[in-house]
């Protein structure tokens, strides 16, 4: 009779682990979800701050005696902190503005105008969100799939690959 309640304690113990690793994994999906949030308001700050060196710099350079150079030197190290969160795509207009575009080619900041990025909530999977780019006029796209690189693709990729995956294999294991 000891070994039998042995046995059970032991399995009890097993199935209390395997409880204890998919509620780890559900935790840190909603993790990934929080920081996704705290990503794309990085970026939206990122591109309100570059729109507005843009209008500086617009401004600055009305006389052609002045130089806007250090303008051009903040310009340069945000979009190398916007390029680590996310993959991009920028140029340089003839009047010292820049543009910059996401993977797919949707405008993140142009002229003097920044679009924001913000999350949804996926209507096939509530505890997953998605990333919209919103137009000027505030209609989103969903524009998840566009997001190839960066802090932001490495969030979603933990998300919805490799934590899938990890529950899959505890499935597997507790079956």
């Amino acid at each position: 009779l000891s070994e039998r309640s042995s046995v059970l304690q032991q399995a009890e113990n097993v199935a209390e682990a395997f409880h204890q690793l998919a509620d780890g994994l559900q935790r840190l999906s909603q993790e990934s979800n929080t920081q996704l949030g705290d990503a794309i308001t990085d970026v939206n700050h990122l591109t309100t701050q570059l729109a507005a060196l843009n209008q500086q710099i617009r401004e600055r350079e009305v006389d052609p005696k002045n130089h806007a150079n250090t303008l051009r030197d903040q310009q340069d190290l945000l979009l190398k902190q916007l390029a680590e969160k996310i993959n991009i795509t920028s140029f340089t207009t003839d009047a010292g503005q820049v543009t910059v575009l996401l993977g797919g080619g949707r405008p993140l900041v142009e002229g003097i105008q920044s679009f924001n990025l913000a999350t949804k909530v996926d209507p096939d999977d509530p505890q997953r969100l998605l990333v919209d780019l919103n137009d000027s006029q505030g209609n989103g796209t969903e524009v998840t799939a566009q997001i190839r690189s960066g802090h932001i693709h490495g969030l979603l990729v933990g998300r919805d690959t490799v934590l899938p995956r990890l529950q899959a294999g505890l499935d597997r294991l507790a079956a």
